[in-house]
């Protein structure tokens, strides 16, 4: 079971519709499709309506793939959620952020046990030496998933509702004025560049020698990346090539820092003698190597960062407005 590109501005442009500060006729043109308050209503509406259509399946047929659904929609609430930061302030929304990652939390342990599995079970072959592990980590995955089961089964959705309805609430009255649009998507776009700055800063201080340097740029790049693909209606030049793209980035970094959990977890077994050290060896020494050529294939296209935004979001509005 279970480099800075200033071209890039030309590039990443709003829908005309979104932002035209030139027509004559602002409301109609702000009106267009679609409008940042719109989308954000909207999407808030539809993402957790998504949630709890998933929610009821997984709570009512506990699967391998309603689990992967599940985890995959409470992170696209979460990162709704977290955009909306940019222009909401009230208690609502930090209460909203916490209880989304309290319950993506619970998907961590049973997702980095199966990750184990799966790397573990490709090398059984090579080293079948692994078997006992093998079996071991199926246990876990078994316990966690008992423990998964049990408290999705717990899991209420009526005070999220609450939560979600009231930030459509303040949505609708933080753009109840169309004129709005404009300035309200200034403020997003400026909360993205932050973001995008803050996964700049960390890239400059990688060391190749200290994983936990990548890991940084990654946690922090996954928070970009989800905005991006959350703005994706309401901007142009943000394709599917685009995302897929970022995600093919955040991958590489995704896939040391899964080979760093499991070498912490071999070790942990080492040292506590549940598996012999010698049985580990061999395994480790091909892990290590594997980890060393993954870090290079991520930091020889480290740099590809620079093509996914803009590096001032006061470009796009000194772009708009020639």
């Amino acid at each position: 079971m279970f480099d800075d590109n200033t071209a890039s501005h030309r590039l990443f442009f709003l829908k005309p519709s979104v932002v035209d500060r030139q027509s004559e006729n602002s409301q109609a043109a702000l009106g267009g499709a679609p409008a940042l308050g719109d989308h954000l209503m909207a999407s808030i509406k539809e993402l957790w309506r998504g949630y709890r259509k998933k929610l009821k399946r997984c709570q009512r047929d506990f699967s391998e793939e309603s689990v992967h659904l599940l985890r995959v929609q409470t992170r696209r609430l979460l990162s709704k959620v977290d955009l909306l930061s940019a222009l909401l302030q009230g208690a609502c929304l930090k209460k909203a952020e916490r209880n989304l990652k309290k319950r993506l939390d619970e998907f961590d342990s049973l997702r980095d046990t199966q990750v184990q599995l799966l790397q573990v079970g490709e090398m059984l072959r090579e080293y079948p030496e692994l078997t006992a592990l093998y079996q071991r980590l199926k246990g876990r995955e078994r316990r966690f998933i008992k423990r998964l089961a049990k408290s999705i089964k717990r899991f209420k959705a009526d005070k999220l509702a609450e939560l979600m309805a009231a930030l459509r609430k303040e949505l609708a009255a933080l753009f109840s004025d169309p004129m709005e649009n404009t300035r309200q998507f200034l403020l997003v776009l400026s909360a993205v560049d932050v973001s995008h700055a803050e996964v700049v800063r960390l890239r400059r201080q990688i060391d190749p020698v200290d994983t936990t340097t990548i890991h940084r740029v990654r946690v922090a790049f996954k928070r970009f990346r989800y905005m991006v693909e959350s703005l994706r209606p309401v901007l142009s030049g943000v394709g599917r090539r685009q995302l897929q793209s970022m995600h093919d980035y955040q991958a590489m970094m995704g896939n040391i820092q899964d080979l760093e959990v499991l070498m912490a977890f071999l070790d942990k077994l080492a040292a506590k003698r549940k598996v012999e050290a010698e049985t580990l060896r061999a395994f480790r020494e091909t892990l290590t190597c594997r980890r060393a050529r993954l870090v290079k294939a991520y930091v020889d296209a480290a740099d590809q960062l620079f093509e996914f935004w803009p590096r001032r979001a006061k470009g796009w509005l000194n772009w708009h407005r020639r």
